[in-house]
């Protein structure tokens, strides 16, 4: 139970009250270990809330990877990155992906990617800016539970943005510079 059972006594004591970096020291940014207090807090406390969690984010993340693979692929051949979602599996672990269902943030952190990348696709789409302010939520929330996985996204909405701006009449030094800039950060 190593990282879980960190994980499960963690958000008890959130659940209980205490506040994370007053009460007790967490490796993690605290939004995961809120909602999974919420979690408990809404389905009562233990460890198959979070386990059932888990399935439920991953069956999200598998749909939504469908909702993205569509967008480039017909039905039969958008099917397959899902089937292999579900059917590889994490380094080190014996289950599958869908059945590791121990409650690593990360498994709630490929969802918000997924999610924040269709977001993106709709502003791809649209060029309402409403997809860019939900895209930065999700980046947002990504921060807020495992920081290293809020800025990788945080580099990908920047170098989608500057993709954006690119265009003749726009281009200038000003703009290569930005753009150079946000090349080396992710290098």
């Amino acid at each position: 139970m190593e990282d879980e059972g960190v994980y499960l006594y963690e958000t008890f004591r959130i659940y209980k009250g205490q506040l994370p970096y007053q009460d007790f020291r967490v490796g993690y940014t605290p939004l995961g270990f809120y909602l999974y207090s919420l979690l408990f807090y809404l389905f009562g406390a233990g460890q198959p809330v979070l386990r059932i969690w888990t399935c439920i984010i991953n069956a999200g993340s598998t749909l939504l990877l469908f909702i993205l693979a569509r967008k480039m692929l017909p039905i039969p051949w958008a099917i397959i990155p899902c089937l292999l979602f579900l059917a590889l599996k994490p380094e080190g672990y014996g289950s599958s992906l869908w059945l590791q269902n121990t409650p690593y943030f990360g498994w709630t952190i490929v969802s918000l990617w997924l999610l924040g990348i269709w977001f993106l696709c709709q502003h791809i789409e649209s060029y309402r800016r409403v997809w860019l302010f939900l895209a930065g939520l999700a980046n947002g929330a990504m921060f807020s539970i495992k920081i290293n996985a809020g800025l990788y996204f945080a580099w990908l909405i920047l170098l989608y943005i500057a993709y954006q701006t690119t265009s003749p009449s726009r281009d200038n030094r000003l703009l290569r510079g930005f753009k150079g800039l946000v090349f080396i950060a992710i290098f």
